[in-house]
């Protein structure tokens, strides 16, 4: 059984149904995972979304297994975190062709893997990305990934998320 969440909602959108049109004007969710924002549009008829947003903070990300299975599954057995994160990101696009553009702060977090990696709370660590999303399981694109004054840069190629199997530069 999944434990309690309380959850606040509210949104603002406007509904087209005869051309299966949803004009998301601002959404809000406030839960004790965190707090997210969301706006955009999506056209049921042509599959696409238009100007989609979703920021979210106060992000406990430890939390997240109790709620999500499939994070739970994903996690590392050696990976440790805790603390909040923040994060902003959009899609734009058709089905088959959407980009994904975003960055991920989790310099309030500590961070652990194994006795190989540990970042301590308040030492800046975040994640960028610039991706195009192919199809349901395919991504490629840039990312960057900046831990204290380092910055490390790199491109997925075609990157099937299913299997595993893509190259990352």
């Amino acid at each position: 059984f999944l434990p309690h969440l309380d959850m606040k909602i509210a949104a603002e959108l406007a509904v087209s149904p005869e051309v299966l049109d949803v004009n998301l004007k601002h959404g809000e969710i406030v839960s004790s995972v965190g707090d997210f924002e969301l706006s955009g549009r999506f056209l049921g008829a042509s599959r696409e979304i238009r100007e989609g947003r979703i920021s979210g903070s106060r992000l406990l990300l430890e939390a997240l297994p109790q709620y999500w299975i499939p994070f739970r599954e994903a996690i590392p057995v050696n990976l440790g975190f805790s603390g909040l994160s923040s994060f902003e990101a959009t899609a734009e696009g058709v089905a088959g062709a959407v980009s994904l553009h975003g960055t991920w702060d989790m310099s309030p977090m500590v961070l652990t893997y194994s006795r190989f990696f540990s970042k301590p709370k308040d030492k800046p660590l975040q994640l960028a990305w610039d991706l195009k999303l192919s199809n349901r399981d395919s991504r490629e694109g840039d990312f960057s990934i900046r831990f204290a004054e380092s910055t490390f840069k790199g491109t997925l190629n075609r990157v099937d998320l299913r299997t595993g199997v893509g190259q990352a530069n």
